[in-house]
């Protein structure tokens, strides 16, 4: 069985190949195009997800993957598994889906609409902050993980 890392290094591996004296050095084919971590790891997923191959039940991820909206619906889709995807905590969120209206304004003479919500977003920090210490507490997936 491989194991995480060793999935498909190709796609990992173009990631460093920006250049074109390291491309020609190390004889990477032009076809193969500069990607972002997040979207080399939703590619990974998803092609895991096709063959129904994912070795793994739990899904950690840092920041860079929690700030991707591909990489979080990419992971959404994968059936019976479950994820823990850090985010910033400046992020904004509603506690429930906010209502919207429809507000108008003027702009350099014309008159113009944009969609916008009735009550105000607030950022996870606070959000944390307001939950009893109670409900805070660790969990172990495995042997191993911190």
């Amino acid at each position: 069985m491989k194991s995480a890392n060793s999935l498909d290094n190709s796609k990992i591996l173009d990631k460093y190949h920006k250049y074109e004296t390291k491309r020609l050095k190390c004889k990477i084919p032009r076809q193969i195009k500069s990607r972002t971590k997040p979207q080399l790891a939703n590619e990974i997923f998803r092609d895991l997800k096709d063959k129904a191959t994912l070795p793994f039940k739990y899904i950690v991820a840092d920041t860079i993957y929690g700030n991707s909206p591909e990489f979080i619906e990419a992971i959404e889709s994968c059936i019976e598994k479950i994820y823990f995807v850090s985010i910033p905590s400046d992020t904004l969120c509603w506690l429930q889906r906010p209502i919207t209206k429809i507000k108008e304004y003027k702009y350099r003479g014309k008159i113009l609409s944009k969609r916008v919500t009735e009550k105000e977003p607030i950022c996870v920090k606070t959000l944390a902050k307001s939950i009893n210490d109670y409900f805070w507490y660790r969990r172990k997936v495995s042997e191993g993980t911190k």
